[in-house]
C-alpha cells in the first residue's frame, strides 16, 4: 500500500496546481459565504466550501508527504542505515493509514453535508 501511495502522489505530481487552486476557490467561498452572504444560502456555500477546502488540502498533504519514495532496506548495509530506512518506511506507513482514515471520515463528512445542503 505504501508502495501504490508513492506511484500515486508521482503520477499526481503535475496536477498539483489543481489542488492549490481548488482550496483557493474554496476559501474565496468561505470567506464568501461567512462575510457576505447572509441566510440560509449562506451556510449551504460554507458548507459545501468547508468540504471542498479539506478536500483540496488533503490532497496537497498526501502530494506532498508521498513525494519522494523511500529507500528499501538493503540486507547489505551497515545497521544504523537500516535502522533509519526502516523508521522512515515505518513513519510513512503510519501516514498512510492516517491519510486513508482521514479520507473515509471525509467522504462521510462529505455525504453527510450533502444530505444537508439537499
Amino acid at each position: 500500500m505504501l508502495d501504490y501511495c508513492e506511484q500515486l502522489a508521482a503520477r499526481l505530481q503535475p496536477y498539483r496546481w489543481l489542488a492549490w487552486c481548488l482550496a483557493a476557490a474554496a476559501f474565496c467561498g468561505l470567506a464568501m459565504g461567512v462575510f457576505v452572504l447572509n441566510g440560509p444560502a449562506s451556510q449551504s456555500l460554507s458548507l459545501m466550501a468547508i468540504c471542498a477546502l479539506l478536500w483540496s488540502l488533503t490532497a496537497i498533504g498526501f502530494l506532498q508527504a508521498f513525494a519522494h519514495p523511500v529507500a528499501q532496506p538493503d540486507p547489505g548495509a551497515r545497521w544504523w542505515r537500516r535502522l533509519k530506512i526502516g523508521l522512515a518506511r515505518l513513519y510513512r506507513w503510519s501516514l498512510t493509514i492516517l491519510v486513508a482514515g482521514l479520507l473515509v471520515a471525509l467522504a462521510w463528512f462529505s455525504a453527510r453535508s450533502l444530505l444537508l445542503v439537499l
